[in-house]
């Protein structure tokens, strides 16, 4: 069947166009081969100038029409394009190699284009999906069905560990200083008439073009409250791991505490059959620390923290939900008029953050040390300022050798490691603790679960009927 695919693909194809398919897959080869290319996103075999990502693959059975496939194909290919793109460069290739690459895949591009049906009688929704990030031999060996169980106790003592910090955190007032973003030229605004941007797209997605998309991330952006260690004992009371900063190389990836950037990511998700835009920020810190002697299993190089906002159809907040940078401790805060938390299933829920629903914008407040999420309020005065970004830019910075990525070619930071890999591997996330590119977040141990999961929010929760 799929010698059959290949062949009914390459038929399509006149001399030069296969020319060009052979050109581009030999790249995607080559770079793979090397150790550049790009994880995230994944390319449709056969049809590599097209990549998709969770909620693009399930889109991909909903596109009926001629003219949602056209739109669905032009999506794949901007996301193929950026992947290929980033790759080339941080390998080191020429313009004029960049440049060839991109004229061939826009002219592959615009024969499907052309015909889009073609992709769909050759390409079935199963073979478009990501890998999730989850090890079956892994969960084989270490007895995943037995351990599973023995974890229970562990993963709900953590999740009351947090919840405890919660509510500490609304009887003191420890040191900390709070981070804002830049002012701009722009006013932070809410777009008006949310429902108009949906009337754009023949898929019935929230394309929001470019200009208001920046206003809403302006608009949402948080405020960082992060709180000073409590010791005077502490071994860094010069409060360095507590400074956010932004990636820098330097023979070595590290974070430069000089300079405090938030990174912005965009993205759709599913609830109730409709289709959500999602707003994601991510800081960085230099290092995280859980404890002052012996092995430190939780804490090491590079912390980061997202913070990612759900706008329903409406242009309101859905909800508020939170990991670290390895998907650790997805925390949610659900708006008690729209949702609510509904039975689960065989993956661990995240943890419901014990405060009242706050109207945004919101300033989150950050643990001393670990970078917990431990409290949201409405924004108030700022001590410092960061400048937002698009998380992109992660992907191919220029350096002082060349352009680089802060991920390697499994997605992972290197030198981020933490020692409770060596504890939790049965559960089959690998390298459980390091932090990781988007795309790679694994949020649970017990089932399966990713940070971009297309129905993650039917899961869990429910509409409450208006």
């Amino acid at each position: 069947l799929s010698a059959c695919s290949l062949h009914s693909v390459k038929h399509a194809y006149d001399e030069p166009l296969s020319q060009c398919h052979n050109q581009l897959t030999q790249q995607i080869t080559h770079l793979k081969k090397s150790g550049f290319l790009d994880v995230q996103d994944h390319f449709i075999q056969y049809f590599e100038f097209l990549a998709v990502d969770r909620f693009l693959a399930q889109l991909y059975s909903q596109a009926i029409s001629k003219k949602q496939k056209q739109e669905w194909i032009k999506l794949a290919f901007e996301k193929a394009q950026f992947k290929t793109f980033v790759s080339l460069q941080n390998h080191g290739n020429d313009s004029h190699k960049i440049k060839q690459f991109k004229s061939c895949s826009k002219r592959l591009y615009q024969n499907l284009y052309g015909k889009p049906a073609l992709l769909w009688s050759q390409i079935s929704t199963q073979q478009i999906q990501p890998q999730n990030n989850y090890s079956t031999l892994s969960r084989f060996f270490g007895g995943y069905w037995f351990a599973k169980w023995v974890a229970k106790p562990s993963i709900k003592k953590e999740k009351d560990k947090a919840l405890l910090l919660w509510h500490k955190a609304t009887n003191t007032s420890p040191e900390a200083i709070t981070w804002g973003v830049t002012k701009t030229h722009k006013e932070r605004v809410k777009v008006n008439d949310f429902h108009r941007v949906y009337k754009n797209s023949s898929l019935q997605l929230p394309n929001v073009p470019k200009n208001k998309l920046e206003k809403l991330f302006q608009y949402h952006t948080p405020q960082w409250q992060v709180n000073m260690s409590p010791s005077s004992e502490d071994l860094y009371n010069d409060n360095h791991i507590n400074t956010p900063g932004t990636p820098k190389f330097n023979n070595e990836w590290l974070i430069n505490t000089n300079q405090a950037q938030v990174f912005t990511h965009s993205n759709f998700t599913f609830f109730n059959d409709k289709k959500l835009l999602q707003l994601s920020y991510l800081i960085w810190f230099p290092q995280a620390r859980y404890s002052q002697t012996g092995i430190d299993w939780y804490g090491g190089k590079f912390d980061g923290v997202y913070w990612r906002v759900t706008l329903d159809a409406d242009g309101q907040v859905l909800l508020y939900d939170s990991i670290h940078a390895c998907g650790c401790y997805h925390t949610v805060m659900i708006n008690p008029s729209k949702i609510k938390l509904k039975t689960h299933g065989e993956s661990d829920p995240p943890i419901v953050a014990p405060i009242p629903w706050v109207d945004g914008p919101l300033q989150l407040t950050l643990s001393a040390n670990q970078h917990w999420l431990i409290g949201v309020t409405a924004q108030q005065s700022v001590d410092k300022n960061y400048t937002l970004k698009s998380s992109n830019h992660l992907r191919s910075m220029e350096t002082p050798q060349g352009f680089k990525s802060l991920y390697d070619n499994k997605g992972f930071i290197k030198g981020s490691e933490r020692d409770e890999r060596f504890f939790l591997w049965p559960f089959g996330v690998d390298n459980a603790g390091a932090m990781r590119q988007w795309g790679q977040h694994a949020t649970a141990f017990i089932g399966k679960r990713h940070f971009d999961d297309a129905y993650w929010l039917d899961d869990f929760f429910e509409r409450i009927p208006q």
